[in-house]
Formats: structure tokens, sequence, C-alpha cells
């Protein structure tokens, strides 16, 4: 089938703007899962919303020596066929967060909660070594 041009420029147009719309709805519960990071005297906290979720939705895994990885999937509501959707805004989908530890993150005693759909992963600090005072050697 022989398409004049600029028939194959709108098809391709189209297709690929499709495609792309729907390889974004897909990365759109990603790019929704949003995390707050502060760093306190003692700790790294983490904290990021993730509603209707449980503790058994979410995984937390180091990876590496300093990775953290923040992941899980928002499942769709089940559609009937007997259902007439007037809008779906909320997201769904599989979402995944990598964040890079300082050095200063006590990677063995990372412990992680979910609590009303929030959830709140607390790195303590490794405690500062303390800085030596130089020391005069006396020559002779």
């Amino acid at each position: 089938m022989n398409m004049p041009n600029c028939e194959m420029q709108a098809f391709h147009l189209v297709f690929h703007t499709s495609f792309l719309y729907l390889k974004l709805r897909r990365f759109h519960a990603v790019a929704n899962t949003r995390v707050d990071w502060v760093e306190t005297p003692e700790t790294h906290v983490l904290t990021a919303d993730l509603p209707g979720l449980e503790k058994d939705d979410v995984k937390v895994t180091l990876v590496g020596d300093r990775t953290l990885e923040i992941s899980g999937e928002r499942t769709r509501e089940e559609e009937k066929n007997t259902d007439t959707w007037h809008r779906v805004e909320r997201s769904h989908g599989k979402f995944l967060r990598r964040f890079r530890l300082p050095e200063n993150a006590n990677v063995e005693a990372i412990n992680a909660k979910v609590q009303n759909g929030v959830l709140t992963v607390t790195i303590p600090k490794i405690p500062k070594k303390p800085e030596h005072e130089a020391k005069v050697v006396k020559v002779e």
C-alpha cells in the first residue's frame, strides 16, 4: 500500500504520539510517587505518600552498598461490564524510586514502616569519628 508522503507523516505522528502516551501513562505511577528526604543530626528520613497501599504492597531494598530502592504496585480497580466509568484519574501500575545514600548512612540499621498510606524509611547516621588535634612532635 503506497501512501502519499503527507499521509505517511500523519500516520507516524498519530502512531508515535499514541505509543508515547501509553508509555507515559504507565510511567505515571512512578512519576507520582513523591518522596521527601530530610536529614536530621542523627538520621536520614525518607517519606513517601502511597495512598491505598499496605505494607505488603511496598518493597524497600538496599541494592549494592548504598542504593536504596522503593518499589511496589498500585493495582487498578476491577472493571465490571455493567459499570460506566466517567473519569479515571488515580494512577496505577508499578513504581520504582532509587536513592543513593551518603557515606554517613548506617545501611545496617535501616527501618521502614507503612502507616495510613505513608511509607517512612529511617536510616541512622554513622557517628562521626572525632577529629584528632595536631600533635607537635619534638625534633631532637
